[in-house]
Order: structure tokens, then C-alpha cells, then sequence
């Protein structure tokens, strides 16, 4: 009984220090990444902008994460929410873009909507991978509690990797929205869901 009780505690403890490591690596890799661009990169120009985005947050927040991930569980694309998805939701998905185009097509001239969403395309595939795809799949090893999942998850992506935004616009704006998210992806098991979410969200609070 005392060696299983080691065991379950010893797996706890790795499980926590593997959820660390998983926090820890997309904010490091950022700063590290974003200045080496800075370095070779003149600023100015909207099109390298928007590849740095691609560039800075596909790598810290989907690629180096998913090959740590990968390292230690040996996962599948359908473990962090990458499924197939049916016709029916792709036709829904074009109707809702469709009416948040419409919606937004007058609030700014058409190149400044086109950078913004591709933009926020990134962050919004990006972050939904690591927060809802990989931090649920971590946070399931430690427990199955759904509200738990739901509420850690969003805590992390609300105060954490937002830690520089301030604790009162992280509390109001991003930690309802990170719960909602949450909420989403938790019912559907499917990561285009949150990051449609995600998408429309960032869109109609930026503009």
C-alpha cells in the first residue's frame, strides 16, 4: 500500500512539473523568437509583421509544445481536438464568418480587415491549440474533473501567458472569454470550435 501511495504521488508531481514545463516553454520561446526577429527584421512593414506573428506563435505555442508533448505521450492530432469535421458545421462555419463579415466590413477599409484577420487568424489557432488542445490533454493526467480542466486551463491562459496586460483586464476581458472557450471546446472535443470563438472574439473587441 505505502509503494503505491509513493507511485501515485510521484506520478502527481511529474504530472505537475510536465504542466510547468508546458506553461513555461511557449512564454520563453516568444521572447527569444520575437528577438531574434527584431534583430534580422526591419519593423515597419505590414507583411513582415504578420509573418512574425505566424512565425512567433506557430512555433511557441503549437510546434515546440506539440513536440514535447509528443516526446513524452506520443500523441495524435485528434488527442489535443484535430477532427474531422462534418459538412454541416463547414456550412455553419461559412454562415457565421459570413455574418461577422458583414458586420465588420463597414467599421474599417478592406486592407486593414484583411491584415487584422490573418492577424488574428494566428493568435486564434495558435493559442487555442496550446490552451484548450495541449493543456487539456496535460491537465486530463492530473485530473478528470471537467470544471477543474476548464477553470485551470483558462486561469493559465488568462494570467499566465497574459501576465504582462494587467491583472484587472485579464480578470475581466480575457478570463470570461478563456472560460467560455473552455466551455467550448469541453462540449464539442473539437479545437475549430474554440478557435472560431477565439477568432470572432479578438475580431469584434478589436475593431
Amino acid at each position: 500500500m505505502m509503494n503505491r501511495t509513493v507511485q501515485v504521488k510521484s506520478s502527481s508531481i511529474d504530472g505537475v512539473m510536465f504542466l510547468g514545463l508546458i506553461i513555461i516553454t511557449p512564454m520563453t520561446a516568444v521572447l527569444l523568437i520575437s528577438f531574434i526577429f527584431f534583430a534580422v527584421f526591419k519593423s515597419g512593414n505590414d507583411w513582415i509583421e504578420l509573418f512574425q506573428t505566424w512565425a512567433v506563435m506557430g512555433c511557441s505555442f503549437v510546434l515546440l509544445p506539440i513536440l514535447i508533448l509528443n516526446k513524452k505521450y506520443k500523441i495524435t492530432w485528434e488527442d489535443i481536438g484535430v477532427r474531422r469535421l462534418k459538412i454541416a458545421e463547414i456550412l455553419a462555419g461559412i454562415f457565421l464568418l459570413t455574418l461577422l463579415y458583414c458586420y465588420l466590413t463597414g467599421k474599417t477599409d478592406s486592407y486593414s480587415l484583411l491584415l487584422l484577420s490573418l492577424q488574428t487568424l494566428a493568435v486564434a489557432f495558435c493559442e487555442e491549440i496550446w490552451a484548450r488542445g495541449i493543456l487539456f490533454f496535460v491537465i486530463r493526467k492530473l485530473t478528470t474533473n471537467r470544471i477543474a480542466i476548464i477553470l485551470l486551463s483558462s486561469i493559465i491562459f488568462a494570467f499566465f501567458i497574459h501576465i504582462n496586460r494587467g491583472f484587472y483586464n485579464n480578470l475581466v476581458y480575457r478570463l470570461p472569454g478563456a472560460i467560455l472557450m473552455g466551455v467550448v471546446y469541453d462540449r464539442s472535443k473539437k479545437i475549430h470550435y474554440s478557435i472560431m470563438v477565439h477568432f470572432a472574439y479578438n475580431m469584434l473587441t478589436s475593431i
